[in-house]
């Protein structure tokens, strides 16, 4: 078959299939807000600290004017991209079923570098931290890492606390996690909790992901993050996308996924790093 021919065949099917597994994949999508459509080499944000309102002096006074701090956190944007190739005498018995795991293979990979923007964010941009104690992950930890973000004002909204399984297996094993007088999901069960939040916080559990990087891990200790949904941004410069193009005097057709984008710490307070030691 012509791979012009191949292409004309499967094209839509690819992208079909491509844009199913995609809105399925990414532990972290939705957890950050989300920008889309910026333009540049970066993007800059406006994010204004608090101002406390001042008590009105005599009548007839002018309004005094108070000074506000205002920060520029910035998105620098990185290219990706994925080739993956069909040649010749694989499309002699190709089918659909063929396709999908193409289709699936660039979905995962895109869904597991949006999730390493956000990390890479706030490894780099998160200030507060729960210290490791020489302890794995605690009920404990996730309780100071909740009261921290409460005392600065910066738990209300959706709140999240990502981690690694190894972190996981070590809550799975304390009480107050696992039980029904604690927990009202069940954890054993259900891990992640998708029933319901732990300590005001919905966690997602991710694996070691060595190609991207994954959670940062060193010396043993693991830095987990709990963070407010509106701590942090994630900003595309070129929305992910997939294309299957006709490749004639190679004899193969090429598929591509490709995407702009970058995230960034927005709001230092509603962030915290929860380390681990996993030693």
């Amino acid at each position: 078959m012509a791979q012009t021919d191949f292409t004309n065949a499967y094209s839509q099917m690819f992208a079909d299939m491509f844009r199913l597994r995609y809105q399925a994949a990414g532990r972290l999508r939705g957890t950050v807000e989300e920008l889309h459509g910026l333009v540049g080499d970066a993007y800059k944000f406006k994010f204004m600290d608090q101002v406390a309102m001042q008590q009105h002096g005599a009548y007839g006074s002018d309004i005094p004017s108070s000074s506000v701090t205002v920060t520029a956190p910035t998105i620098s944007f990185l290219d990706y991209e994925l080739k993956l190739s069909i040649d010749e005498f694989d499309q002699l018995n190709f089918n659909a079923s063929a396709l999908q795991g193409y289709a699936q293979t660039h979905a995962k990979a895109l869904g597991r570098r949006e999730d390493q923007f956000i990390i890479d964010a706030l490894a780099s941009g998160t200030t507060q931290q729960v210290a490791a104690g020489g302890t794995n992950m605690t009920v404990e930890k996730l309780r100071d890492a909740r009261a921290q973000l409460g005392a600065n004002e910066a738990d209300e909204g959706d709140l999240y606390c990502v981690m690694h399984w190894n972190n996981m297996e070590s809550l799975l094993g304390q009480t107050e996690y696992t039980s029904s007088l604690f927990n009202m999901a069940k954890p054993l069960v259900d891990p992640q909790g998708d029933d319901g939040p732990f300590a005001g916080f919905k966690i997602i559990v991710i694996g070691t992901r060595a190609n991207e990087g994954g959670l940062p891990l060193n010396a043993g200790i693991r830095s987990t993050f709990a963070f407010n949904k509106s701590s942090a941004a994630l900003g595309y410069r070129m929305d992910p996308q997939t294309r299957m193009v006709p490749i004639e005097w190679q004899a193969r057709t090429e598929t591509l996924s490709l995407m702009s984008a970058g995230a960034v710490v927005t709001d230092a307070n509603g962030s915290v790093e929860i380390l681990c030691d996993e030693s």
